[in-house]
Formats: structure tokens, sequence, C-alpha cells
């Protein structure tokens, strides 16, 4: 009986989580290639695939397979209970919200302000990710990054009025936020500054208002990457498993319809409410804001339950985990119910070359104003500051913290003047362990040191990142 328990104490929670669909479930199976296939063939072997993941007409309960080494322009939506993953060999099919300009003449040059201006909305000038081949949506053009692929460089500094472009990666797309006044004055003149002729890069890539994948629930996704949206790279999950995905160039976008000028976004968003989600092993790199995340409103009757970030590399991100729930206008206290962030490796996060540095940059971020336990340990946190949050970090334990001289333990940029203990030596160490709780080992490290460079180089190794390769010339 003893056993059983202690049996039944592991296994319970991974039953919670195998929620989403199983292979016998499954009832097609779909082969998608954008190189080698037709949206005229039957797509339901790999002799025939279809072109474009759009062409699926179910919804459910199916397998959609795409080809590795191929680049799809479009995003994922509305697929439930169903599996998404590769087939063939060599790179990860990429799902890409880049729109790119084949006719770099298409810059006009603003000689009274130093800055270059394209208009988005003539398609005739660009590939890729484009509205004629997608729903009219108003965010469509709210680009969250400029990235040149030759050099692999992001000009990433969104600015909410074109008075704020100073320096090179400053651009400008809109000053409203609100629903009807985007109406009026839309998305489509994009102001840069650079400190080179933008007509000179070749293939230069502007990430569209979307989500890579949305409002899919019950689904497996699998060895797909996610790149160049400027929303989230994953938005409404629930019952899922994310596993071997890569999430780059993500976020940057203005968050249309909030209270004041904000920008997008996540690498992987799951909501207050969502229940049985598990990523594992996936790399999520420079993102706008946090790698991953549980936020939002908690609906009555749910709480964020059974949300699991395993063994996951996060690289460059704004931070690396992020969490806080509301409730929802009714007199309850919302909880975390086994959620954890565990065996992470996270390097560098704030370095995302989205606008950097902001106060907010850490390893985690909590907006909680109430005591939540949500598990965060045996995590390898490496160059940058700490914990940002107003309530003590519960649940923080075990990782492993290599921080510069000087980052911050502990700070919250939503009060003014806030105690901010600062990684100076033991007794800073000492101070933020008595305030938070949290027993991890604290190394602290000066910059550039030869124990900077030789752990640096350890970490670099471990993570291994290497950026997705669009294959431009391939499928678009």
């Amino acid at each position: 009986m003893r056993f059983f328990c202690v049996l039944f104490f592991f296994i319970f929670p991974l039953c919670l989580l195998s929620q989403h669909v199983r292979e016998n479930q499954i009832k097609k199976v779909y082969y998608i290639s954008s190189s080698l296939g037709s949206n005229s063939n039957v797509g339901t072997t790999k002799d025939s695939p279809l072109r474009s993941i759009a062409a699926i007409k179910e919804k459910e309960f199916v397998k959609i397979r795409l080809n590795c080494g191929d680049v799809f322009f479009e995003h994922i939506e509305g697929i439930t209970n169903s599996i998404i993953e590769s087939y063939g060999s060599g790179d990860k099919p990429i799902v890409c919200g880049f729109k790119i300009l084949k006719d770099a003449n298409a810059w006009v040059y603003d000689a009274a302000n130093n800055i270059w201006t394209i208009d988005l909305s003539k398609e005739e000038h660009f590939k890729g990710y484009l509205q004629s081949n997608n729903k009219p949506n108003i965010m469509f053009n709210n680009v969250g990054i400029i990235y040149d692929p030759n050099s692999d460089k992001i000009y990433g500094n969104n600015v909410k009025d074109k008075t704020y472009i100073h320096c090179e990666g400053d651009f400008y797309t809109n000053s409203f936020f609100q629903m009807d006044s985007v109406k009026q004055s839309p998305f489509n003149i994009l102001s840069l500054k650079i400190d080179k002729d933008p007509r000179t890069i070749k293939n230069l890539c502007f990430s569209m208002g979307a989500h890579g994948i949305s409002n899919s629930n019950g689904c497996i996704i699998r060895n797909i990457s996610f790149v160049g949206f400027s929303r989230h790279g994953v938005a409404n999950a629930k019952d899922a498993l994310i596993e071997h995905c890569q999430f780059d160039l993500i976020g940057g976008a203005i968050q249309v319809g909030y209270k004041y000028w904000v920008r997008y976004g996540n690498g992987i968003e799951i909501g207050g409410s969502s229940e049985n989600v598990c990523v594992q092993k996936c790399i999520i790199s420079r993102t706008y804001d946090c790698g991953c995340t549980i936020q939002g409103t908690v609906m009555k009757g749910f709480q964020p339950k059974n949300i699991h970030f395993r063994n996951n590399i996060l690289y460059k991100c704004r931070q690396a985990f992020e969490h806080f729930i509301n409730p929802s206008g009714f007199d309850e206290n919302p909880q975390y119910i086994n959620c954890e962030f565990t065996g992470n490796t996270c390097f560098f996060m704030g370095e995302n070359e989205f606008g950097t540095p902001q106060q907010r940059d850490a390893n985690i971020l909590s907006y909680e104003n109430a005591d939540r336990n949500v598990i965060i340990k045996s995590n390898t946190f490496y160059g940058a500051s700490h914990y940002c949050g107003y309530t003590k970090p519960l649940g923080m334990n075990n990782n492993k913290v290599y921080i510069y001289k000087g980052q911050y333990l502990n700070h919250y940029h939503g009060q003014k003047n806030y105690p901010t203990i600062y990684a100076d030596g033991e007794e800073s160490i000492s101070k933020y362990k008595e305030w938070s709780g949290d027993n991890s080992k604290i190394v602290i490290i000066e910059k550039g040191s030869a124990k900077d460079v030789k752990m640096k180089k350890r970490i670099e190794k471990k993570v291994g990142f290497q950026k997705p390769e669009l294959h431009l010339g391939k499928s678009c």
C-alpha cells in the first residue's frame, strides 16, 4: 500500500497533464511542403504533399507533418486535439511571420530628419508573410522588429512617437493603440533610423502582427521552429505538450486595445485560467518580453494548474520567466496549482536587442501583489539581474545564479524608491536570502574576468544556440 501511494504521488501529475490528443485518436495525417507541395494535392502522403498549412480544412484530430528544411510563411490557429510535427531530415521546419523586402528601392530617404521610410501596404515590394495570403487584420503591419538575416542583426527599438527616433535601430509605426484610432490610422508607414543605406541590405525582414500558434488546445507540438512573429510565439494554449521546438525573434508589436501604449510579446504565454500544459526541451530566444510566462486574469471556477516549463534553454529574452495572476471581479484569491519552472538554462536575459536595458530586465519577473507559490528550482541563470518583484519569490530555491557585480538581486520597477538589493558581495547575498528565503547558490562575478570568460564558454556550449536558417530562396 505504501508503494502504491508513492507511485500514485509521482504518476498523478503526469495523468493530469495527459489531456492532449493521443495517437490513436488521430483520424487523418497531412504532409505539407512549401518547397515541393501543391494545394491541389490530396496531401495524405509524403509523395503528394500540400503546399500550405492553411489548405487543411479539418481542424481537429489530425496530424499535421511539416517538411524539414521548409519555411511556411503563415501562422497556425484554431487547431485542436491534433499533432503538429516535422517529417524528413534536416533543419526543423520554420513557421515564419516575416514579410521580406524583395525591392530594396522601396525605401525613401527623409533627408530633413535623416531617417528612411517604407510603405508596408505596397505588397508588390515584398514576399514571405503577406496580407494577401491571410485574413484581413488591422494588426497585420504592426511590426515588432526589422531583421537583417545576412548579419543576424536586429533593429528593434519600436518608439511611440516619431520625434523619439534618435539612435540606430529606432523605428516608428504608430502612436495610436486604441482599436478605433488604429482603424482610422492603420499600420502602413514605417520610419527607421539606420547608419547605412537600407537599400544595400538583401532580404530585410519585418515581423508581422500575429502569434506563431494560437487557440490550439489539446495539441502536441514538436520539432517545429516559430520565427518572426511580432505578438507571441504561443498564445492561448490549454492541454498542450510543446517539446523540442524553437521560438526566435518574437514580439515587439504595439498592443492594440490596451489602456496605454505598450508592446507585445512573449515566447510562450500561458493564460491564468489554463491547465495541463508542458513545455520541455525547447529553445526560446530573442523575445521582446519574457521567454515563458503564466499570466492574466483567472476566470471564476478556474486556476492555473499543471503548467510545467522544464529543461528548456532561454537565450537573450527580456526575462526568462514571468508570473502574475489576477482575480476576475469576484472575491477569491487564486493560486497556482502544481506549476513549475525547473531545470532550465537561462543565458543573458535582458540583452534581447529590442531596446535595452530596462529596469525589469531580470531572470524572474513577478507582478504578484499577494503571496502565491510557483516552483522555480534547479535552474541555471547566467549574466542577468536576478529577481524583479514586489512580493517574496515563494518557491524559488536550489538554483545556480551567476550574476555580475552591480546588477540587482532584487528590485521592483513598479514602486518608486524601492529598496533595491544590488549584487555587491557576500553581505548583499545574505541580505537577499534573509529577505526572500531563497537558498539558491549565488555567485557574484566580475564582468570580463578570466572566471567570467571560462564559465561563459562552458554555458554557451551547453546552450548551443544557432539561429534558424530561413532559406529565403527556397520557399518564398
